[in-house]
């Protein structure tokens, strides 16, 4: 199950899972040391950070049991969050953000945060979001990068983790106990709750990364379901392979940037019922299907795409009586080196 907020606190000292975004615990155990910071989701498991042993890791899932650890790259290592391959962490003491390389002490690139107490950290797909405790700032980043785009002040003032679901920004104040659900990136707060541990500190949210249920496509007479939908990629390619349970016709709708979500509500009786969402881009990219004809098996090339990038997409079906697009949820694919 997941879309459920994982919190971290040195109190106990404990990971939590929630219920959904509320301060309900369906589940914790002692976190590896003594004072957890940072807290991330890697789709499969816990990525964790105890800045006494100074160590970045990797859990079974969402448990106690160690699969594999190294020592972080800063004295004072304080946030981690994975940006669908790599690991990207905090460090107080050098006063930086750090890319690894995959889940490892190697790191690739890094650059020195906006102010001198860089905490929090997550990956909203395309950039960096940061939170120092001393500005009392959240920050979004041009990708992985210093250059910042954005910025407000936190709810209060002593800001921990944070973290991103899909849409908003979640967060952690230290010294109100509390975790906020945002509006987006904004210091506007829609939600709130107090933190099971007296000593909040990292935050994720397990639906990221998570698998996507499966894709209803309904063609005029018949349910069509989306089996499996997987990519292959290198540095400069996306393949799309895609198996469905009846024979339909699909096309890839694509783009560089995240696309704006807009809920569609439907009046029946005259009641209005939330029906999912519309992904719009202003200028999408649309490929078909490289097979002809209504098939099982759908197999989508993408090539000369910008190197390293990370592409947004979703699958869709026209609908025979209105020829309106019938959408399957977003996905996210990362450019990058092909397996070995």
């Amino acid at each position: 199950m997941t879309d459920n907020v994982i919190s971290a606190g040195f109190d106990a000292p404990a990971h939590y899972r929630h219920d959904g975004f509320s301060s309900t615990i369906t589940d914790s155990y002692t976190s590896p040391g003594p004072v957890p910071e940072g807290i991330s989701w890697d789709g499969e498991n816990v990525i964790s950070v105890d800045s006494v042993d100074g160590l970045h890791y990797r859990h079974d899932g969402f448990s106690s049991t160690i699969t594999d650890m190294y020592f972080a790259p800063d004295s004072i290592p304080r946030g981690i969050t994975w940006d669908g391959d790599n690991v990207i962490s905090a460090g107080q003491d050098a006063y930086k953000h750090f890319k690894h390389d995959g889940f490892s002490s190697t790191i690739t690139d890094s650059y020195t945060s906006p102010y001198h107490a860089p905490i929090g950290i997550t990956w909203d797909f395309f950039n960096v979001l940061s939170a120092d405790a001393f500005k009392d700032m959240h920050y979004k980043h041009d990708g992985f990068s210093s250059s910042v785009t954005a910025a407000y002040f936190t709810p209060t003032g002593w800001p921990t983790g944070m973290t991103w679901d899909h849409d908003n920004v979640i967060s952690v104040d230290f010294g109100a106990k509390k975790h906020y659900l945002h509006d987006g990136f904004s210091p506007t707060i829609t939600d709130f709750y107090t933190s099971p541990d007296a000593k909040p500190e990292g935050i994720t949210w397990d639906g990221r990364f998570a698998p996507g249920p499966p894709i209803i496509l309904p063609p005029p007479t018949w349910p069509c379901i989306i089996n499996t939908c997987t990519t292959e990629t290198t540095s400069t390619t996306l393949t799309i392979h895609a198996i469905t349970a009846c024979d339909i016709h699909l096309f890839a709708c694509w783009g560089y940037t995240k696309p704006v979500r807009k809920p569609i509500y439907k009046t029946l009786r005259g009641k209005i019922y939330w029906c999912g969402y519309e992904y719009i881009w202003t200028t999408p990219y649309i490929k078909e299907q490289d097979e002809y004809h209504e098939t099982r098996f759908h197999t989508f090339t993408l090539t000369d795409l910008i190197e390293n990038s990370v592409i947004a997409f979703f699958l869709f079906a026209f609908r025979a009586v209105n020829h309106l697009p019938i959408q399957g949820p977003l996905s996210f694919a990362f450019l990058g080196e092909p397996p070995i």
